[in-house]
């Protein structure tokens, strides 16, 4: 869901605890009454992500000596402007919580970023590469890794804050590699440690939105084929098959309709785990599984 900010301010926790997971999207300022709501947030047992400069600037657009969260687990802050040719390594310590990157040892920076400076007891991740010479690869190769982290995390209450002190998404917006990609699924799924819900086996041209329907006690699962568009043309798409689904919802009655197939069959797995399979995907369906 993308909530306004003011929106979660009038409604307060109550809107907060619905979530498993709150995510701010690079907003630089951030008005004392959202930070007091998402310290409680967090000490209450939410995860929160803070991506890009997010809680580092004041109302008046100055900036700050810290991140205005305490939760962030931040003790100084420092802007860097955007440097072409900028990395973040990997280290040995860093890959059992990123197992998606096992392939990769940097991961392209492209962004302004924050130095950002632990708090006692915050965990870091990732190491920033300062800018080598430009030229030949076989003779301009980085020779240092500073100590500068790209991800922080702070255990706060019963809940966790993570930092993400870079522009990660807009970077993927503009450069979709599967490093970016990558770094995500570990972030949320073992530094973050949220559960994956759904997991799907589909090639990566098919496009998912899942929601939750409480009136109805469903799954509604969105899916539309991006094969087709190529450049400015938009040829006909081609017809995928046997796409497979596995959700955790142990309230499900272990119903699962496709708009365009009809009734589909389910196998219920352990822990409230249903399991099942979409035979073909020609432009879009829709899943509502109960």
């Amino acid at each position: 869901d993308v909530v306004e900010e003011t929106a979660l301010m009038a409604q307060g926790g109550e809107l907060l605890a619905r979530y498993p997971l709150i995510i701010l999207p690079d907003i630089p300022h951030l008005a004392p009454e959202l930070v007091a709501l998402l310290e409680e947030y967090v000490q209450q047992g939410g995860r929160l992500l803070l991506s890009g400069q997010s809680g580092s600037l004041s109302a008046a657009g100055d900036p700050l000596p810290t991140l205005a969260l305490t939760c962030a687990g931040v003790s100084a802050i420092r802007r860097q402007p955007h440097v072409p040719g900028a990395y973040f390594a990997l280290l040995a310590s860093d890959r059992p919580f990123l197992p998606q990157l096992a392939d990769l040892d940097w991961i392209p920076a492209d962004t302004s970023w924050l130095e950002c400076t632990p708090a006692a007891g915050t965990r870091t991740f990732l190491r920033q590469v300062p800018v080598g010479m430009y030229g030949p690869p076989e003779k301009c190769y980085y020779t240092e890794i500073s100590d500068h982290p790209g991800i922080l995390l702070n255990q706060a209450g019963q809940g966790a804050c993570a930092v993400l002190p870079w522009q990660a998404a807009s970077q993927y917006d503009y450069f979709p590699t599967h490093a970016i990609a990558g770094l995500f699924h570990g972030l949320l799924e073992n530094i973050l440690r949220l559960p994956r819900r759904l997991e799907v086996e589909a090639p990566p041209v098919v496009e998912l939105s899942a929601f939750y329907q409480p009136a109805q006690a469903a799954v509604v699962i969105g899916l539309a084929t991006l094969s087709g568009p190529h450049g400015r043309a938009v040829p006909p798409p081609l017809p995928l098959a046997d796409l497979r689904f596995e959700l955790s919802f142990p309230q499900a009655q272990g119903r699962v309709e496709s708009l365009i197939q009809g009734e589909l069959s389910c196998e219920r797995l352990a822990q409230g785990r249903l399991r099942f399979t979409l035979p073909r995907l020609d432009l879009l369906d829709l899943l509502r599984v109960r």
